[in-house]
């Protein structure tokens, strides 16, 4: 079972983050008990990448699953099915 946390970072440049992963590490150093966490930008939900919504616990309980997408990663590659500790934020 994997665990998530939602992290806000505006700042983060993923351009060469293999040879400067500093920015990265401090947000790792945010998950608490969670085993990765999820950066979201602001630019994302500005142009309308990403919709920001509030998530309340009813609304987690009726999702069966997210999928994880980055770069290298297309939609459906990876894909968490949620239970009730599954994710915190």
């Amino acid at each position: 079972m994997i665990r998530l946390r939602l992290v806000t970072c505006d700042d983060i440049d993923y351009a060469y983050k293999s040879a400067d992963r500093s920015r990265l590490e401090q947000l790792l150093g945010q998950r608490g008990n969670a085993d990765e966490i999820i950066i979201v930008r602001q630019a994302m939900l500005d142009k309308g990448l990403l919709v920001e919504r509030d998530i309340t616990p009813e609304y987690y309980r009726s999702c069966r699953e997210v999928s994880l997408i980055n770069a290298m990663m297309p939609l459906g590659r990876c894909v968490v099915h949620l239970s009730t500790d599954t994710l915190s934020v």
